[in-house]
């Protein structure tokens, strides 16, 4: 059976993350399969502005932190991010200026 386009997603972020040495996730399955996912993009979208950086962005992600293991925090920042970026564009749609 062939496999779906998220789980060749999903394949690719934890071949990502351990070639990288990050830190593994805690959370449960569906939550580490969310998180590594947000990690492995949050990374490709930020090279793609900034590609000399991309080590330091490794580097940060690989402090054996708490909130670097910790699925439902990714999941949770990720979210907020998402909040406040509808909130600047509704913004500047709407000529708000604060």
């Amino acid at each position: 059976m062939a496999k779906t386009k998220r789980a060749l997603k999903l394949e690719k972020a934890i071949a990502w993350a351990r070639e990288n040495n990050l830190p593994e996730l805690q959370g449960s399955e569906k939550q580490i399969a969310w998180a590594e996912q947000i990690r492995y993009e949050g990374y490709l979208g930020f090279i793609q502005f900034h590609p000399e950086h991309g080590a330091n962005y490794i580097e940060i992600l690989c402090y054996d932190l708490p909130e670097n293991r910790s699925a439902k925090k990714y999941i949770e920042d990720h979210q907020e991010a998402i909040k406040n970026a509808r909130m600047n564009i509704w913004a500047m749609v709407h000529g708000y200026r604060g």
